[in-house]
């Protein structure tokens, strides 16, 4: 499979939008035999073809940091329900919270030769390493939600548009005021930048 197409499927599992039916070829049933014909000599069955290169399932890697937060169980539920709709074998590896672990994690998916590998790291300068060597080995890296903050580029990194997430569940904190003709106070949390 070309890089191309297997980059594409990393992205659809990561934005969960589009929808792949895939078409099997089977082959044609075997025709029933009337016991009363007269009987031809049997044929020889032929051999079964060995799975072309396009048919074999893919392999994708899915390294996250945790699931400690709401998002981050319904982002990766959302992966895995999209991965098996495609029939996409996903190997997920969990950091839990250790960078240098989900680095160990990621060549561990390289060793087994996944096509792609889609990351949500815990650290963006620390993941620099795992993503140098997926590119020397060739394997596309998707980051999810968390960029790479060092010296370079992964294939793809997708984000979160925060301000939009923001106002979009403030004007639900205004439509349902108004619609229960209450006031309410708002209280902005913010997480300083390091």
């Amino acid at each position: 499979m070309k890089l191309k197409n297997i980059l594409a499927l990393a992205i659809v599992l990561v934005f969960m939008t589009v929808a792949v039916v895939g078409c099997g070829g089977q082959a044609p049933a075997a025709e029933k035999t009337d016991a009363s014909k007269t009987e031809e000599p049997k044929k020889e069955e032929p051999k079964k073809e060995e799975p072309k290169a396009a048919d074999k399932k893919i392999k994708i890697g899915l390294s996250m940091d945790s699931l400690e937060s709401a998002f981050w169980v319904a982002n990766h539920k959302a992966m895995v329900e999209k991965a098996k709709e495609l029939n996409v074998e996903m190997v997920e590896m969990m950091a839990e919270g250790d960078p240098n672990k989900q680095n160990q994690q990621i060549e561990n998916l390289i060793a087994q030769g996944v096509s792609a590998i889609i990351c949500a790291p815990k650290d963006g300068g620390a993941i620099v390493a795992a993503v140098k060597k997926c590119q020397e080995a060739k394997i596309p890296i998707i980051m999810n939600n968390r960029p790479v903050q060092g010296n370079v580029e992964p294939e793809l990194t997708v984000l979160s548009d925060n301000y939009a997430m923001a106002k979009e569940i403030m004007q639900w904190f205004v439509d349902k005021a108004k619609k229960e003709n209450k006031k309410y106070k708002a209280l902005l949390l913010r997480q300083p930048w390091r």
